[in-house]
C-alpha cells in the first residue's frame, strides 16, 4: 500500500502544470475601453479584441474563458484573426459574446461624411445627367479616399465576379445606377450570337453614346434564366438601333431554344451609368478618373464604403471557440470565415449587409452555425464544405435554426441561403441543415452536392423571384451524389420554383414527407438514377413529380468525361461505397443504361388541386427502368391558401393516401438557448389586424372563434431580446417602429400560457411610416352578395398601393400598384378577385404610411 502511494505521488509530479483547470475567466472589451486596463471587469475593459485575445494566449493553464463585448460600435480596419493557439478545449471553451444581445455591433467599412462630398460642376457631365438629378448629384474622389476595389471592369464578367466597392447608408445598400430602374429591356432580335450583335428597342440607347468611351456595360440573362452576365459595349449604331458587344458571353446571346435570332424576350439592363442616376440613392463610378457620382439620400449624414474583401472574424485551424450574440454588419467580404479546425460555433448573431456569403466554413469538422438572423446580402447566407468522399468521412457541420432572407442581391444566381456546392471542392459529406426559415431571393434556396447530407424541417418560400428552372433544394450533374435526404420540409409560395430539383442526371438521393404548396413542381428528377421520391404532398402546384430521360439527348453516357471522372474519383466498387450504395457498383458497366433514370422510385405521392401528379405513364416508366408505384390525386379547394394545421387535418389528405403524419409543427424556427421562439396551446395562426402609429394589434383565433379583447402597453416587454408576452387573449402592444420590426424578425412567435403543443406564426408587415389611423374608412365586415368594395381616404394626393391578404397574412393579390390618387375617398371593386368565404385583410400603403384592415366574405 505504501509503495502504491509513493508511485502515485511521483506520477503527479510529472503531470504538466497547465493541465490543471482553473476557475472560468471573464474578460471585457468596450469601444470606449483602454488596452492598458486589466480587462477583468465592466468598469475597466480592454478596448480591442486583439488585446483580449492576447490575454487569453498568455494563460498558462487550460481555462474556460468568456470575452464579453460590451455595447457599442466596433469599427474594424482588418480581420480579427484567431489561429490554433487561440483554441479552447471540449470542456473549457473560449467564447466571444455580446454582453447584451445585439448590443455589440461590428463593422468593416470606410466612413465618409456626406458633408465632405463635392457638387458636380463639370459642364460636360451636367449636360449628360437626367433632368431629375440636376442639383442633386455629388462627387467623391475615390483614389484620395484609398478605395482599392475599383479596377476597370473587364469586357466580360459573370454576376459572381463583379469586383467593386459598395455604398451603404444606415438604411442599407444604395443601388448602382441602372436602366430600367425596376425592370428590364429586351432585345428586339439577335443578328450575331458571338460576339453579340443585336437590335435594340426604343431610343434610350442614344443617351449613352458619350458613356461608351467611359465604359458602357449591359448586364443580362442573355441566353437562359440561370446565367447572368455583364459585357462591355464596343459601339452603338443609333441609326439602325444596333449594339455591338466587345466580346462574347459563354454560349453567346439569344435564347438557347430559338437560335440564332432569339425570342425577343431576353432581359438586360444598362448599369453603372452617370446618365441613369435618376432617383435618390443611386450612384455610379467612372473608372477613368476614380470618381464616385451619387444622389445622396435625404437625411443621410454618412456613406459607408465597403471596400475590403476580407472576413471580419477569421478563424484558421481553431477549435472549441464560440461566437455568440454579436451583430455583424457592413462588409465587402464575409462576417465569419472558419477554415479547418473543429467544433466551433456561430450562434445567436445578427449578420446583415455583407456583399459575400455571410458565414463561410471551409473544411474542418463539427462546426455549428445556429440560430442566427442572416439577411440583406449580396451573395449567400451560409457556405459549408468539408468531409472526405473517398472514405465517406463526414464533416458533421450544421446549419440549424437560422432565419436567412433577402439574399442574392448582387450575385443574383447560385447564391444560396445554405450552400454546399461544387465550388471549393467536391468533398462535401455529412452536413445537417434543419429548422431554417429561408425566403426572399431571385434564385436558389439551398444548393448542395456530395453525400449523406440531411435537410429537414426547413421552411422555404418566396424564392426564384427572377429566375425559373431552379429549386428550393438543388443538386446537379453528378452520378455519385448518393445518400442525401430531403424530408419534412415546407416549400411554398414560389411560383417559378421546384421543391426538390435533381438536375441533369443527379442521382442517388431520397426525398420524402415534404409539403409543397403553390410552387411549380414538387419533385423534379432530371434524368438521374436511384432517386427515391415518396410520401410527398403537393397542393396547388403544376405537378407533384416530374421525371424525364434527358440523358438520351444530352449524352449522359460513358462518353461524358465529366460524369465518368466523378465516378472514378471515388472508390465506388468497394466499401464503404459498395455497402452504403450497392446499386452504384455497376454504373460504368457497358450494360448499364446511363442515359435513363434507372432504379428511380416514385410512389405514394399526393397531389391536391394539382393537375399532374406524375408526368410519366406506366409503360414509359417501365421502359426507363423506373419503379412507378401508386400516387394519388385529390381535389380539395378548401386547402388553397390553407395553413399547415388545416392541411394536416384535412380528411382527404390522410384518408385516401399512404402519407403518414408529417410533423408540421416542428417545421421552421424553433426555441433554443439562442433564439426564443414561443409557443401556443391552441392557436396556429396569428395575423395583424391593425397597425397603429405606435403599436400593433395581433388578433388570434381560439377554437375557430375570433376574439377581440385587448391588453394595453406592458412596459416591461423587450421583444427584440426574444422575450414574449404570456397572455391567453388577443392583445395590443404599444411600441415604436423599431420594436415592431423586431417582432417580425427576431421573435416571430408569441408565447401563450399552457403546455406547448403547436406553433404560433405572427404575420406582421414591416414597420410603416406614420399615417393617421383612420386613413382606411371601411372594414368591409359582413359582406354577403352585392359588389365587395373597399374604401380609403387620402388627406392629400400621393402614390397609393393596395394589397389583399388571406387570413394567415399571406399576400394573395395586388389590386392597386403605385397609382397617384387625389385627396378624398376612393373605392376599389373586388368582384373580379373571386374571393372565397372567409376572413381577409387589405393593406393600403402610401408615401407617408399605411394601414391594414380586416374584412369578411360571407
Amino acid at each position: 500500500m505504501l509503495q502504491s502511494k509513493i508511485i502515485y505521488t511521483l506520477y503527479l509530479a510529472f503531470i504538466p502544470f497547465f493541465l490543471f483547470a482553473q476557475s472560468p475567466l471573464e474578460l471585457y472589451v468596450s469601444p470606449s475601453g483602454d488596452d492598458t486596463n486589466l480587462g477583468t471587469s465592466i468598469s475597466a475593459p480592454f478596448q480591442t479584441l486583439e488585446r483580449a485575445r492576447d490575454e487569453v494566449r498568455s494563460l498558462t493553464q487550460a481555462t474556460e474563458v468568456t470575452v464579453w463585448l460590451m455595447d457599442g460600435d466596433y469599427f474594424r480596419t482588418s480581420s480579427f484573426e484567431l489561429t490554433a493557439q487561440d483554441s479552447g478545449t471540449a470542456s473549457q471553451r473560449i467564447t466571444y459574446r455580446a454582453l447584451n444581445k445585439h448590443g455589440a455591433k461590428i463593422h468593416l467599412y470606410k466612413s465618409v461624411p456626406t458633408s465632405s462630398l463635392q457638387d458636380l460642376t463639370d459642364a460636360d457631365l451636367l449636360a449628360r445627367i437626367d433632368p431629375a438629378a440636376v442639383g442633386q448629384i455629388k462627387t467623391l474622389d475615390l483614389a484620395a479616399l484609398g478605395v482599392q476595389n475599383m479596377d476597370t471592369w473587364p469586357d466580360y464578367f459573370p454576376s459572381a465576379n463583379q469586383q467593386l466597392f459598395r455604398v451603404y447608408t444606415d438604411v442599407g445598400q444604395l443601388p448602382l445606377s441602372r436602366y430600367p430602374n425596376d425592370s428590364f429591356m429586351t432585345m428586339e432580335t439577335v443578328t450575331q450570337n458571338e460576339p453579340g450583335i443585336f437590335v435594340y428597342r426604343g431610343d434610350r440607347h442614344k443617351r449613352w453614346m458619350d458613356a461608351v468611351n467611359d465604359g458602357l456595360w449591359f448586364q443580362g440573362y442573355w441566353r437562359v434564366a440561370w446565367q447572368y452576365d455583364a459585357v462591355r459595349t464596343a459601339s452603338i449604331d443609333t441609326t439602325n438601333r444596333i449594339v455591338y458587344q466587345a466580346t462574347s458571353v459563354p454560349g453567346g446571346i439569344g435564347d438557347k431554344w430559338t437560335r440564332p435570332e432569339g425570342n425577343g424576350m431576353e432581359p438586360y439592363i444598362a448599369t453603372n451609368l452617370l446618365e441613369e442616376i435618376d432617383r435618390e440613392g443611386e450612384w455610379s463610378v467612372n473608372f477613368n478618373n476614380d470618381t464616385l457620382y451619387i444622389w445622396v439620400p435625404a437625411g443621410a449624414t454618412e456613406l459607408k464604403i465597403l471596400d475590403q474583401d476580407i472576413p471580419i472574424f477569421k478563424l484558421t485551424d481553431v477549435s472549441n471557440v464560440d461566437i455568440i450574440d454579436l451583430d455583424f454588419s457592413y462588409g465587402l467580404g464575409s462576417a465569419v470565415e472558419i477554415t479547418n479546425g473543429f467544433d466551433n460555433k456561430v450562434a445567436g448573431c445578427d449578420i446583415s449587409n455583407f456583399v459575400e456569403d455571410a458565414v463561410r466554413v471551409l473544411d474542418g469538422s463539427s462546426h455549428d452555425i445556429v440560430s442566427n438572423d442572416i439577411h440583406h446580402l449580396g451573395a449567400g447566407g451560409i457556405y459549408l464544405s468539408g468531409g472526405e468522399r473517398y472514405t465517406l468521412t463526414e464533416a458533421g457541420h450544421t446549419a440549424v435554426n437560422n432565419h436567412i432572407y433577402e439574399f442574392g442581391q448582387i450575385k443574383v444566381i447560385y447564391a444560396a441561403a445554405v450552400g454546399i456546392p461544387r465550388k471549393y471542392d467536391e468533398n462535401n459529406v455529412g452536413m445537417y441543415v434543419a429548422h431554417n426559415k429561408i425566403h426572399g431571393t431571385p434564385h436558389v434556396g439551398i444548393e448542395f452536392c456530395g453525400n449523406n447530407n440531411i435537410f429537414e424541417y426547413n421552411e422555404i418560400f418566396d424564392i426564384c423571384r427572377v429566375s425559373n428552372d431552379m429549386g428550393a433544394f438543388y443538386s446537379w450533374n453528378d452520378w455519385t451524389s448518393y445518400g442525401n435526404i430531403i424530408r419534412y420540409n415546407y416549400v411554398h409560395d414560389a411560383h417559378q420554383a421546384h421543391g426538390a430539383y435533381f438536375d441533369d442526371g443527379d442521382s442517388g438521393d431520397e426525398v420524402h414527407d415534404n409539403i409543397f404548396q403553390n410552387i411549380d413542381v414538387g419533385v423534379f428528377i432530371g434524368g438521374g438514377h436511384d432517386v427515391n421520391a415518396h410520401n410527398n404532398l403537393s397542393i396547388d402546384c403544376v405537378k407533384t413529380v416530374h421525371i424525364d430521360n434527358r440523358g438520351v439527348a444530352r449524352g449522359y453516357n460513358l462518353s461524358n468525361t465529366g460524369m465518368v471522372n466523378r465516378v472514378l474519383s471515388v472508390d465506388y466498387q468497394n466499401p464503404p461505397w459498395s455497402v452504403q450504395y450497392p446499386t452504384i457498383v455497376d454504373i460504368l458497366e457497358p450494360s448499364y443504361e446511363q442515359e435513363l433514370p434507372t432504379n428511380t422510385s416514385i410512389s405514394c405521392n399526393v397531389g391536391i388541386n394539382t393537375p399532374t401528379i406524375v408526368d410519366v405513364d406506366a409503360a414509359t416508366a417501365t421502359s426507363w427502368g423506373v419503379n412507378l408505384g401508386t400516387n394519388y390525386s385529390d381535389t380539395n379547394t378548401a386547402l388553397t391558401d390553407a395553413s399547415l394545421a388545416q392541411i394536416a387535418a384535412a380528411s382527404g389528405y390522410q384518408g385516401e393516401s399512404c402519407i403518414g403524419d408529417i410533423p408540421y409543427t416542428q417545421i421552421g424556427l424553433i426555441d433554443d438557448e439562442y433564439r426564443k421562439v414561443c409557443i401556443d396551446t391552441t392557436v396556429m395562426d396569428t395575423v395583424v389586424s391593425d397597425i397603429y402609429d405606435n403599436g400593433i394589434h395581433l388578433q388570434t383565433a381560439t377554437n375557430s372563434v375570433l376574439s377581440t379583447s385587448w391588453v394595453q402597453n406592458p412596459s416591461n416587454v423587450s421583444f427584440w431580446a426574444g422575450n414574449c408576452i404570456a397572455l391567453n387573449a388577443d392583445f395590443e402592444v404599444e411600441m415604436g417602429s423599431q420594436f415592431l420590426a423586431e417582432i417580425r424578425e427576431v421573435c416571430p412567435q408569441t408565447n401563450f400560457q399552457g403546455a406547448a403543443s403547436a406553433s404560433r406564426r405572427v404575420v406582421a408587415q414591416p414597420p410603416l411610416p406614420q399615417m393617421t389611423k383612420r386613413s382606411v374608412q371601411s372594414d368591409l365586415t359582413g359582406i354577403s352578395g352585392g359588389k365587395p368594395q373597399l374604401y380609403y381616404e387620402l388627406a392629400e394626393a400621393q402614390n397609393v398601393s393596395v394589397f389583399i391578404h388571406d387570413a394567415s397574412g399571406k399576400k394573395i393579390d395586388t389590386v392597386q400598384k403605385k397609382e397617384i390618387k387625389p385627396r378624398g375617398i376612393h373605392q376599389i371593386d373586388l368582384t373580379n378577385l373571386s374571393l372565397k368565404k372567409g376572413l381577409y385583410y387589405y393593406r393600403v400603403e402610401t408615401e407617408k404610411g399605411g394601414e391594414l384592415k380586416q374584412f369578411e366574405i360571407k
